[in-house]
């Protein structure tokens, strides 16, 4: 019985642990893309393009972030706000 629930418990981190991997790797992208746009720009223009790139780098995603926390880049439009 210990060890099933070591197993599981065992599983249960590692799920955790990968579904941190892709939104760091979502996070640094943004954040490099981001680097990358004027500082120049009014408030509005400038969350207007941290928005296109935090879609840009969550695009290969899309699937896990469908799964893990239903949002749907494909309805960006409805599930922006999550």
């Amino acid at each position: 019985m210990k060890i099933k629930t070591l197993i599981t418990l065992f599983v249960f981190i590692s799920t955790i642990a990968i579904s941190q991997d892709y939104l760091d790797d979502i996070a640094i992208k943004s954040c490099e893309c981001l680097s990358n746009i004027a500082d120049t720009l009014s408030s509005d223009q400038y969350n207007l393009e941290l928005g296109l790139c935090m879609i840009e780098a969550s695009s290969p995603y899309a699937k896990q972030l469908k799964k893990d926390y239903r949002i749907d880049l494909n309805k960006i439009d409805k599930h922006g706000g999550k």
